[in-house]
């Protein structure tokens, strides 16, 4: 789908909407941010978070289109985008948005796969993506190693959940392994429980995991 909840900035006043304007709206020049950075926007007006969980009748979503289409770029530095139907197809819009400046993205139920992980994980190398929440999608092993090839590149990433991608494999256990023993990988907490690795894989990770210094708490595999 192509629609998001937002928090719309309207006249220099912060309005609550849950509203669901078009990306292609947003996004419909080579300046994605309309000459205003994100940052500074939600440094002006305090940028609320957005809610935990969007309606799964996606009704309510496309009963704002018409009202919200043409409104200015909204603040979004804390984006939840589950349980809206998102497809590979739809990756070049997530990208559009790690690259304008969300920290919080969270991707959760969807229908996103090796295709859609892949974008996602070259748009991630030196974003201020903090937190992303890709659990339980369609994420293969080309997906995976994808998203651990980015993670050296991506300073900023500190979380990252693929939990119930239950097509993930050793293979993908082995590329997070290389990362995590990397030079630049930043990230604290992995989630990769519910999946294909085996004990032997998943007991090689936590092994590198411990030897980079990092709490196996944080490890869920």
């Amino acid at each position: 789908m192509s629609f998001f909840p937002g928090v719309l900035l309207l006249a220099g006043t912060l309005t609550n909407a849950f509203a669901f304007p078009l990306l292609s709206d947003f996004f419909s020049n080579s300046d994605a941010s309309n000459d205003i950075g994100l940052g500074g926007l939600a440094a002006g007006v305090g940028c609320p978070e957005h809610r935990p969980l969007p309606p799964i009748d996606p009704i309510e979503g496309l009963s704002w289109l018409n009202h919200v289409k043409n409104l200015p770029t909204p603040c979004f530095e804390k984006m939840n985008l589950g349980w809206e139907d998102i497809e590979d197809a739809d990756a070049h819009r997530i990208t559009q948005l790690i690259l304008a400046g969300v920290k919080s993205l969270t991707l959760y139920q969807n229908h996103l796969g090796d295709e859609g992980a892949t974008q996602i994980a070259h748009a991630l190398e030196d974003s201020s993506v903090t937190e992303l929440d890709m659990a339980h999608n369609l994420v293969a092993d080309d997906g995976a190693s994808a998203l651990a090839e980015a993670l050296p590149h991506s300073p900023s990433l500190r979380t990252l959940r693929l939990n119930s991608n239950n097509m993930i494999s050793d293979r993908g256990a082995d590329a997070f392994k290389a990362a995590v023993l990397a030079p630049g990988t930043a990230l604290q907490e992995l989630w990769l429980a519910s999946s294909r690795i085996s004990i032997e894989a998943a007991d090689a990770l936590r092994d590198a995991w411990a030897r980079s210094g990092r709490s196996l708490e944080r490890l869920h595999v």
